[in-house]
């Protein structure tokens, strides 16, 4: 007789269709339990999007949405959605689940903490091991929001962390500085180091149309940025950059593949400084189909704005490029630096040190020999570290767990 399945139930404010780590994670853990996934309707980074999406499954994976209001541009509507998310998540997902049971709950914790909130009332009633992924360090991330009340809440998101880093039986964090971070001797039994992966994506091959193709192939060095454009990766700064070596008549294409709340305003900015024969927008292009645009680059730009938060934080950016095999360049400080430089994948400027990067890839444009000595991306220190299987039995063990 076959032996039953254990039941995962996975919860995340972000599922399929938008496009987050969490997706691979979830397809793989399928294969050998019975996964359930609780989340909002997609809306990241934009609701429009996803106008033909499927609602209840996608391949043996039961999927159950709860409402959330609409997320846009603005920061009313971002707040809004992750309020609307807080209260509809706990009180429809133990209507939509009052009949099911769970061996283990892993719950994906980007941004904002609230969600483990609602895990651990739906743990409480559910009887289960839970396991929080931590991908952004809270109530610390409110030092760099740009709004004055919700800095002022810090001492209430103290509280409601605590309270949630009590309640789960493991605490997962995508980088060894957050250890560090976690005062807390309570927790420190319950920490464990489970970073981003290398992505498993499969690629496919894709026509190209004209227009891009033409840029892609023009016979100048090319940096491509993948991925969200928003105010934490720096946009201006990057755009200061591209300033400082248009103005040394060095030719160069920057393209970005990616949209964000932000792209209207550097839209806006790359009009004004006249760059706009050096800056391409690609818009969203699916993960899948990246590689036909990224082999033609010379280089991928990975940044982040400079404050304390994001020293200690590992973009799953950085592991999304390293399955693309092309050298970074990253404008970045912290853990995430040490790492490009010991894995030789790459190279830094500190991060809002514009000068320094402008010098670096001006130099680099002048020799591209220089990059022959970071083509290594799969060394050994990168796979032992952000090898998908690796990584993946570990959470495996702690389902497994007796």
């Amino acid at each position: 007789m076959e032996k039953k399945r254990k039941t995962v139930l996975v919860i995340s404010h972000y599922f399929w269709p938008e496009d987050f780590k969490i997706n691979e994670l979830v397809f793989d853990l399928s294969k050998k339990y019975e996964v359930l996934v609780l989340t909002g309707k997609p809306s990241y980074p934009s609701k429009n999007y996803f106008k033909n999406f499927i609602h209840k499954k996608i391949k043996n994976i039961k999927i159950y949405r709860v409402p959330v209001f609409r997320r846009t541009r603005t920061n009313l509507s971002i707040l809004l959605n992750y309020l609307s998310f807080l209260f509809t998540l706990p009180i429809f997902g133990l209507f939509y689940l009052k009949d099911k049971k769970f061996d283990f709950i892993f719950v994906y914790q980007p941004s904002p903490i609230t969600v483990g909130i609602a895990a651990v009332i739906i743990k409480f009633f559910k009887k289960s091991k839970m396991a929080l992924w931590v991908n952004d360090l809270w109530p610390d991330t409110l030092n760099h929001v740009n709004l004055p009340f919700v800095k002022n809440l810090k001492f209430i998101f103290a509280i409601i962390t605590n309270y949630i880093y009590k309640n789960t039986d493991y605490i997962l964090v995508q980088s060894n500085s957050f250890k560090k971070k976690i005062r807390n001797k309570n927790f420190k039994k319950k920490i464990i180091f489970f970073p981003n992966w290398i992505d498993t994506t499969k690629y496919k091959k894709k026509i190209i149309e004209v227009k891009k193709k033409k840029i892609l192939t023009s016979n100048v060095f090319k940096l491509m940025y993948i991925g969200n454009i928003g105010h934490s990766q720096d946009f201006m700064g990057i755009l200061k950059i591209l300033k400082i070596i248009k103005e040394k008549k060095i030719p160069f294409k920057f393209i970005v593949i990616g949209d964000g709340r932000d792209k209207l305003r550097i839209l806006e900015e790359v009009e004004r400084l006249n760059l706009k024969h050096h800056i391409y927008f690609f818009g969203r292009i699916n993960k899948e189909y990246i590689r036909n645009y990224s082999k033609f680059t010379d280089m991928l730009f990975l940044s982040l704005k400079r404050n304390e938060l994001f020293k200690i934080t590992i973009p799953a950016k950085l592991q999304t490029y390293l399955s693309l095999n092309k050298p970074i360049f990253g404008l970045i400080s912290g853990e995430t630096s040490k790492l490009i430089s010991s894995m030789r994948c790459g190279i830094t400027a500190d991060s809002g040190n514009y000068n320094d990067a402008a010098k670096k890839i001006i130099k680099i444009i002048k020799n591209k020999n220089i990059l022959k000595n970071y083509l290594s991306t799969n060394t050994t220190i990168a796979k032992k570290q952000f090898y998908f299987k690796n990584i993946y039995n570990d959470l495996i063990n702690l389902i497994d767990q007796k």
